[in-house]
């Protein structure tokens, strides 16, 4: 059997019965789990909601954003993880990842991207260059934007 790896998955959870089956990373993670590897889940907006009292996104990210980011490299320097699936949260960004990237300087950086219009995201691009692998399930002409 191979090697047991420890896998960190950074995403936007949402812990309510109508998105149950929308969320794709539960089931990633059970999947994970049923193989034998080691998984924790990270939902990086749900401590943004969790740590915020507000809604408004541009309070979020000026007040909350770098504490959440500090919490979250604790957890994967602790954790040193082989494998950091990150799901483009909202507020995650380039430099959260090259953050992770220096406490785990050993883990492979995969990512998953569902929008079909990532430039229209502030910061979509420059996120899906700082990871190793990008699964993009866009199809065309935007694919090219990577």
């Amino acid at each position: 059997m191979a090697k047991t790896k420890k896998i960190m998955i950074v995403s936007e959870s949402r812990y309510s019965p109508d998105k149950m089956y929308v969320d794709q990373m539960p089931k990633l993670a059970k999947g994970f789990v049923r193989l034998g590897h080691d998984t924790r889940r990270f939902s990086y907006c749900g401590l943004l909601r969790q740590l915020g009292p507000f809604k408004i996104k541009r309070l979020l990210r000026l007040i909350y954003k770098k504490k959440v980011d500090e919490i979250l490299r604790k957890n994967a320097k602790h954790y040193q993880p082989d494998i950091v699936y990150i799901s483009f949260a909202r507020l995650l960004n380039a430099d959260t990842v090259n953050m992770i990237r220096e406490v785990c300087p050993k883990a492979v950086f995969i990512g998953g991207d569902g929008d079909p219009w990532p430039s229209r995201q502030e910061g979509r691009i420059d996120m899906a260059l700082a990871l190793d692998i990008l699964m993009a399930t866009n199809n065309g002409t935007f694919l090219d934007e990577y």
